[in-house]
């Protein structure tokens, strides 16, 4: 499938200078769902890049404390935790101004990896950070807004209204900027109104079409479960299209909020493979 700026293009077809010889179906790789009939059962999906959601590189502390801060956090506490969070990964025993080393955990806590974090929803592992809202309502809920694989970034074109509302939580014009990403594709993030993020999460070449990591998310209309999964797409196409990164289903008040639907009927269909 083919991949544009925001779009999957199930059933496209390249040249070798990579132009659209076929369109395809282009899918929304932001989170906008379609309709699937499955067995008489109505099912939702929503296929969303990781450069949609929230780039928490554990590496650098910079991205987690200007997160926190905008969640709300003060300052002194965002900088300890994003210190505590530098701390747990990484594998030397200094502890920054503010961090956590194995030596100040208590015996009853987890002690830190010193490695990269396997999934977003271990942040909640790290001291300080359980106690945050996604954490206490269950940590997998990490896993629908954060990729903190080391150097993640966030691209603004891509994000879903879910991280929208948690980076606009309460805040006036919402329903305006989702407006805007709807209709057009944000060049920063600041053209969404979220001032001084640029700068930490464009790469070296700016803001470039999709990667290759994809939350695929299934539910039925009123969302009472949601099965994720995130997927990584591989270079063996025919053989192996995509590696599993991880799956599991999720539910509660929270879930059914954020992805539920009203009326399933109206949604656009997911296109499907014909039958051989």
């Amino acid at each position: 499938a083919p991949r544009g700026f925001d779009t999957i293009n199930a059933g496209g077809v390249l040249d070798f200078d990579g132009a659209l010889i076929e369109a395809g179906d282009p899918i929304s790789a932001r989170g906008v769902p379609r309709r699937v009939e499955i067995n008489g059962r109505t099912m939702i999906v929503r296929l969303i890049a990781t450069d949609g959601l929230i780039g928490l590189d554990p590496f650098y502390p910079p991205k987690a404390q200007r997160f926190l801060e905008r969640i709300g956090i003060d300052d002194a506490e965002a900088s300890q935790l994003a210190a505590r969070l530098a701390d747990y990964v990484d594998e030397d025993d200094f502890r920054r101004l503010g961090g956590a080393e194995l030596a100040d955990y208590p015996e009853t806590h987890r002690p830190p990896t010193n490695a990269p974090l396997r999934a977003a929803r271990e942040l909640c592992a790290v001291p300080g950070w359980e106690t945050l809202d996604l954490c206490a309502a269950d940590p997998r809920l990490m896993d629908l807004y954060f990729n903190v694989e080391p150097g993640a970034s966030s691209q603004p074109a891509l994000l879903p209204n879910h991280v929208l509302d948690l980076l606009f939580e309460n805040a006036p014009g919402l329903s305006l900027r989702r407006q805007l990403l709807t209709r057009t594709r944000p060049q920063s993030f600041t053209d969404l109104g979220i001032e001084g993020w640029d700068e930490l999460h464009t790469g070296e070449f700016g803001y470039g079409p999709i990667g290759t990591e994809f939350l695929i998310l299934t539910h039925e209309p009123q969302a009472g479960l949601v099965l994720a999964a995130r997927v990584r797409l591989t270079t063996s196409d025919l053989t192996s299209p995509y590696r599993t990164l991880f799956d599991f289903v999720i539910g509660g008040a929270r879930v059914e909020q954020e992805f539920g639907l009203t009326d399933a009927d109206d949604l656009e269909a997911f296109p499907l493979p014909e039958p051989p």
